[in-house]
């Protein structure tokens, strides 16, 4: 029976590129009884059925998470009606949820993995990368991959993440070095103004990493819910309307580039459930053609039957349009931003609290929960049904998170200072470093005192020699006597280390010593900078580098450091910029100097924007070389706006605009070359981006996500314009579309007239993110001479998201702790106990050139400690780890901490070979504790 006779009048374009349609003799449809020989190259139809597990976007958590439940009861209630009905399940979360529920069903369901009947995802959720960061992605495979396999001795080689559009590049290597051999994916939404989403390219592809990592990949043609467009999921008649033209369209794209002749048909929309009307439809199909064929199978099957073919290699970042969330749900992902290195340092200090004291209780419960609310807060959807509801459990999870992360930190800084032998007299002021490199840093801490007990306060080093510090506030008693006060000094602190300070009452601080000189009010100089800032707007006007003598800002249409905001019509996933724009620098302002001490110089800026009041802080330093900008804004929350905060940097032409992403950094312009239908100047950053060429440039640290690169204002300057984008106020996409159905306006998604679509925005949106509230922006800014060295950056970028966090050693400094454990701390913080360490300590450190290290934790198995680290500069190097103790064994683990490979340690050291941007965890095995307490 030919096509033309199926092929009924329903056509789609299953492919963004229209590919050649001749060529492919797969493409004929041959009834079972015809006499015609099979295709020369059969096609093969290999139908996946999944659902696509949204935690929420449907509607509320528990609505969705009770709909993927359902799906594993129709899995088993199918065994009955259809032996050997296939799911996938994407994401453990549902199957450890399930299980939780229904530990009856443990057995039925490891069966039936084992028969690879029923598989589950790796991935603990489907997370938007680039925001949950690169340990996070990891713990990804924790909670997923290691999970199956160490409860249920199951092995998952397959990731699904195919409701994000954009991956980072070296999420290859993250789940080749798990075990993981097979990846998922799909985005697109044509409907809107803007398509800033999807891949242009063949649909499986071996996508490699940067140090040659590759998983075979598929790009669901049509989408992750396709089945049910072609009418798998209705009457057979469906079938033979729609089918053909996707076979047509699919075969001319699997001859465009030479691919094997078979095609994954995903069949599972958000939270849909399975249904028996699929494999009835395939049976029917067979029996009735003997080609194309088509079959069930799991994701993991399908990979299976081509992963030896020769499969096009390709490589690179695939920006994701949605890293701009921040900008729309600025509190819980800065939140979350923040939470991270402190997660970092808790789990750090509580596996050296573990180790240096027997009787310490790790807190394995309160680490391992913190983790799993983070992970929850960076599943990739926002917004949606009853979004309001589901983004508040959002940000009561980072909240959480944060609150189980510092009461980790607090108790392992407690446990180390109650071993510290202190030897000075006053209140011992310990501040720690999590990083494994040294760092002379900015420390901050506050310390109250009872009504009569000091007047006078001094600070001196472990050594009794006076260390310079700057009161940032202060509170005193009717009697003049200290109550509280802020104190802010540059310390010294060991890798992984301590150093302890004293406070001495009843003695006078070090001299006052200005860190700037001030000249006319408005240029501020110091041995590093001479900063020039408009008195009017209280804007830097110039930033020269004094050792070079360079120009740093580009002075013209924007001031450095300006704030903007730009009338911005769409919703969440859109972009529909007017024109119109309000510019800080527009309205009054005023300006002065702050604060001018030994520790810093603070220059203060004020005004309105739309409205909302801004301040603005830029700080020098008189050793620190670097210059930081804090910006706060008092938002009120006005709709349809774009906030941006401009540095228009001096460059060249042939400038490149670098951004780090986890594990590594891309090159505008230089992402993988199929993924170009992102957004042509918003990126998505971690920790910096920098501008320049191989003579200078300048690095900004940011612990903002979303970046806009270019003037978007009318009649914009040329070149490289970076703009940090604080915040949006859009509604959710959901009620966008919601509001064009509902007006029938979006018959077959061929609404594509730009102003007329924008007309039509729902008047009273379900999630609308106004934002009201108070921020707090900190970004900071470094000049370099020569070309950009990644790690130097990459370091940078660490340092200024992860504070020097201090514990007061001192019984009356505890109020942070519950008040049976202050109880207990003071008693021991008074005793002398077994004290064996020094004031002044290093547990860990790592060296090597382009090496940085990224996390130290507790191994999962408890034998010693687990570090990782990855290499910056695309050359092979060698990394070495130095302890205070002698090791008694290393080796070199997966990603999630199985053994490989030993390493031969040598006392205190073990090194190992790094290739270039290779990711390695090494676990180290220490002879002894270093104390019985």
């Amino acid at each position: 029976m030919s096509k033309n006779k199926i092929a009924g009048g329903h056509r789609r374009t299953y492919f963004r590129r229209p590919s050649p349609r001749e060529g492919f003799p797969g493409v004929s449809f041959i009834e079972k009884d015809s006499s015609e020989s099979l295709p020369e190259q059969s096609l093969e139809i290999v139908v996946v059925p999944h659902t696509h597990a949204d935690v929420l976007w449907p509607s509320i958590p528990e609505v969705c998470i009770n709909a993927c439940m359902a799906c594993i009861r129709d899995l088993l209630r199918f065994q009955e009606e259809a032996p050997g009905f296939r799911f996938s399940m994407e994401h453990v979360f549902y199957l450890r949820e399930y299980l939780a529920r229904y530990p009856e069903d443990r057995d039925a369901l490891v069966d039936l993995m084992r028969q690879g009947v029923f598989e589950c995802g790796a991935f603990y959720f489907g997370p938007t990368e680039l925001t949950a960061g690169a340990e996070s992605l990891i713990r990804e495979l924790y909670f997923g991959k290691r999970w199956l396999k160490e409860t249920l001795g199951v092995d998952a080689d397959v990731v699904w993440n195919v409701d994000l559009p954009g991956h980072t590049q070296q999420l290859p290597q993250i789940m080749a070095r798990a075990g993981v051999k097979y990846f998922v994916i799909w985005k697109e939404f044509p409907v809107f103004e803007h398509d800033f989403s999807g891949y242009d390219g063949p649909c499986l592809f071996r996508w490699a990493a940067p140090d040659g990592s590759q998983v075979v990949t598929a790009f669901t043609p049509g989408g992750y819910g396709v089945g049910a467009n072609l009418g798998l999921r209705g009457a057979f008649e469906s079938v033979l309307e729609c089918l053909p033209g996707f076979v047509e369209d699919v075969a001319a794209h699997l001859h465009h580039y030479q691919l094997p002749g078979t095609v994954l048909v995903a069949d599972g929309t958000d939270i849909a459930r399975p249904t028996l009307q699929v494999p009835a439809n395939i049976e029917r199909w067979n029996e009735q053609y003997r080609h194309p064929r088509m079959r069930l199978a799991t994701a993991t099957e399908f990979f299976r039957s081509i992963e030896k073919a020769d499969l096009p290699v390709s490589s690179g970042e695939m920006p994701c349009w949605w890293d701009t969330m921040q900008s729309f749900q600025l509190e819980r992902v800065i939140g979350d931003r923040r939470c991270g290195p402190r997660l970092a340092a808790a789990e750090a200090f509580s596996a050296i609290a573990s180790a240096l004291s027997p009787a310490y209780e790790y807190p394995q419960d309160d680490l391992e929960r913190a983790w799993e609310n983070r992970l929850f807060a960076s599943e990739h959807n926002q917004g949606g049904r009853h979004g309001n509801i589901s983004d508040a459990l959002k940000l009561y999870k980072v909240r959480a998170a944060r609150v189980l992360a510092d009461d980790a930190l607090d108790r392992a800084m407690a446990e180390v200072a109650l071993q510290v032998r202190v030897k000075q007299d006053g209140i011992p002021v310990m501040v720690f470093n999590s990083l494994l490199w040294p760092r002379r840093d900015l420390a901050r801490t506050e310390v109250r005192f009872a009504k009569g007990q000091v007047q006078n306060l001094g600070l001196i080093d472990h050594a009794g020699n006076d260390v310079a510090y700057q009161v940032e506030s202060v509170e005193r008693y009717a009697d003049a006597s200290l109550k509280r006060i802020v104190l802010l000094f540059l310390a010294d602190v060991p890798a992984l280390g301590y150093a302890t300070f004293y406070l001495v009452p009843g003695r006078d601080r070090a001299p006052v010593v200005p860190v700037v000189d001030v000249q006319s009010g408005c240029v501020l100089e110091n041995d590093s900078y001479r900063l020039s800032v408009d008195p009017r707007t209280g804007c830097i006007t110039s930033l020269v580098d004094r050792l070079t003598g360079k120009e740093l800002v580009n002075a013209g249409k924007f001031q450095f450091g300006e704030l903007i905001a730009l009338e911005n019509l769409a919703h969440d996933e859109d972009e529909h910029l007017t024109g119109r724009f309000w510019r800080a620098g527009e309205y009054p302002s005023r300006a002065w100097m702050a604060e001018n001490g030994p520790v810093r110089a603070v220059w203060v800026a004020e005004g309105m924007l739309k409205g909302s009041p801004w301040r603005q802080r830029v700080i020098l330093y008189p050793e620190l070389d670097r210059v930081d900008l804090e910006t706060e804004l008092d938002w009120k929350g006005e709709p349809d706006l774009q906030v941006m905060q401009c540095f228009p940097f001096c460059s060249e032409p042939e400038a490149n605009l670098t951004y780090e992403v986890p594990f590594g950094h891309v090159v505008l312009g230089q992402e993988h070359p199929h993924w170009v239908h992102i957004h042509p100047s918003v990126r998505g950053a971690r920790n910096w981006v920098d501008i320049g060429d191989e003579k200078s440039g300048m690095t900004l640290a940011t612990e903002v996500t979303p970046h806009e690169l270019r003037d978007r204002t009318p009649n914009p300057q040329p070149g490289v314009l970076i703009q940090p984008i604080l915040l949006k106020t859009t509604y959710s996409c959901r009620d966008h579309l919601e509001y064009l159905k509902g007006a029938d306006l979006m018959p077959g998604w061929e609404l594509k007239d730009t102003a007329r679509r924008f007309d039509f925005r729902p008047e009273a949106p379900d999630v609308r993110w106004s934002q009201p509230g108070h921020y707090q922006f900190r970004l900071s800014l470094r000049p370099r001479a020569g070309q950009l060295d990644p790690a130097q950056a990459a370091r940078y970028g660490w340092e200024h998201q992860t504070p020097l966090f201090v514990f007061v050693h001192d019984s009356g400094q505890l109020s942070q702790f519950p008040t049976l454990v202050r109880r207990e701390l003071a008693e021991q913080l008074q005793s002398a106990g077994d004290r064996s360490l020094e004031e002044r300590h290093g547990f860990l450190e790592m060296e090597g050139e382009g090496v940085i290290p990224t996390w130290v934790k507790r191994a999962e198995d408890g034998r010693g400690l687990i570090v990782r680290c990855y290499e910056a500069r695309g050359q092979a190097s060698v990394a070495r780890v130095t302890g205070d103790q002698s090791l008694d064994g290393a080796c070199r683990t997966d990603i999630i901490e199985y053994d490989q490979e030993p390493l031969v340690a040598k006392g205190a050291s073990v090194s190992f070979g790094i290739g270039p941007y290779a990711i390695e965890t090494v676990r180290l095995s220490f002879v002894r504790p270093k104390s019985t307490k």
